[in-house]
């Protein structure tokens, strides 16, 4: 059981789901302000995501008390900004595959270790935002050993209900610290995560992409 103390644990993991929802608010926002031009919202975006870096580093040196500046949505908007303005700018582009073949496993290993070594909020809002952003844009210019290692269906199927898994782990997570076997704690968040993944998530998507996905357009070139 968990303790009343301990319920908010729960729900720790909202601030990322927040951020998510804010970022996709503000990028719905620019694309009516650009008038849907892939060059100007490949700009705007790359201003925003500098202010809001800019930002991070400001809070983060001004602040007494660093912990959280990171996940607050005027800072943590960066990384999607900058994996915005990424994706538009890499569309339609052929990029050498000799000198991009390993750049995404590199920026992803530098940008996680930015955060799970150093720890530093003005490293984290900057070079770990911006290294995360370019490794997701570019695991498709990835060596083929890369790529192959990738559609491995264990790690496809992980990626399929990953959404529904990390929902799911955080009341796992609180029930270990209240001193539930932590193998149980994580059979339970997988239960969960698939229960949630198919009878939930997967019906939702496949109705609505049934519903309200338009034909896809062709995007002028950044």
């Amino acid at each position: 059981m968990i303790s009343g103390g301990d319920y908010l644990v729960v729900f720790e993991h909202g601030w990322s789901l927040a951020v998510e929802e804010h970022s996709y608010l503000l990028l719905a926002g620019l694309a009516l302000l650009t008038a849907r031009s892939a060059a100007a919202a490949m700009r705007l975006a790359v201003l925003l995501a500098v202010a809001a870096m800019a930002n991070g580093l400001w809070q983060s040196w001004a602040a007494p008390e660093t912990i959280g500046i990171y996940g607050r949505s005027d800072v943590r908007a960066a990384s999607i900004l900058t994996s915005f303005a990424l994706c538009l700018w890499l569309y339609g582009r052929a990029l050498p595959p000799a000198v991009l073949g390993w750049a995404a496993p590199f920026a992803l290993a530098g940008g996680l270790a930015i955060g799970v070594g150093t720890g530093n909020e003005m490293l984290l809002c900057t070079a770990g935002t911006a290294l995360l952003a370019i490794g997701v844009n570019l695991i498709d210019n990835s060596a083929a050993a890369v790529r192959k290692l990738l559609e491995e269906p264990v790690l496809r199927w992980f990626g399929l209900v990953s959404f529904s898994l990390y929902l799911w782990q955080q009341p796992s997570y609180a029930a270990g610290l209240q001193g539930a076997p932590w193998l149980h704690a994580l059979g339970f968040a997988l239960l969960c995560g698939c229960l949630s993944y198919y009878a939930v998530e997967r019906p939702a998507r496949r109705y609505l992409n049934a519903r309200v996905t338009a034909p896809a357009r062709p995007l002028p070139a950044c």
